[in-house]
């Protein structure tokens, strides 16, 4: 069942990449994003990590916590992902409890419609991210949760193709105190 903005983030026991527990609750009093991401070699996620590593400096700045999770076991996520040194939480998530948890979906359609992303498949291929490897499958969908720091869900952001994320400028307008008043459900 997907998560609706208002909903308080759902509680989660984890270990991140370099075995520090993570659970929601550490990250009350900060406004956080968790972002799911597919199989640590995805282009697609793989671009996207790039291109939050290179807006991290701001957001942390302004108070943002970034945590994602991939659906690859640590070995993988760090032979991929990690080769880019995300200075952000990752989670490896092989069994997909916290995509459970958290609602996110597989879709054939997403698939599909996922594959006619050339711009971003040429953008991974130069950056070095085009290597196929789907540990725990393909048609996982990405999804983005912008959650306050009273710990509720202020955005829900179901992606509908492999590289559909929640758009850069809707995380920079709500970290500037601004209500976000469109709510994907």
């Amino acid at each position: 069942m997907k998560l609706k903005p208002g909903t308080s983030a759902v509680h989660f026991n984890a270990t991140d990449l370099h075995g520090n527990p993570i659970s929601p609750e550490q990250f009350k009093g900060h406004k956080t994003m968790l972002s799911f991401y597919r199989y640590a070699a995805c282009p697609f996620c793989n671009l996207r990590v790039h291109n939050i590593i290179q807006r991290q400096p701001d957001w942390e700045k302004k108070g943002l916590n970034v945590v994602g999770v991939f659906h690859s076991p640590k070995d993988s996520v760090m032979k991929n992902v990690g080769q880019q040194k995300p200075d952000f939480t990752i989670i490896p998530d092989p069994q997909k409890e916290l995509y459970k948890l958290y609602g996110v979906e597989k879709s054939i359609l997403g698939l599909m419609v996922g594959m006619k992303r050339m711009g971003e498949f040429i953008e991974s291929a130069r950056k070095g991210f085009f290597k196929i490897a789907p540990e725990g499958g393909m048609q996982s969908m990405p999804a983005d949760f912008l959650i306050d720091e009273s710990g509720e869900i202020v955005k829900a952001y179901y992606g509908k193709d492999l590289g559909d994320h929640l758009p850069f400028d809707e995380i920079d307008y709500w970290l500037e105190n601004k209500n976000i008043s469109t709510p994907v459900t």
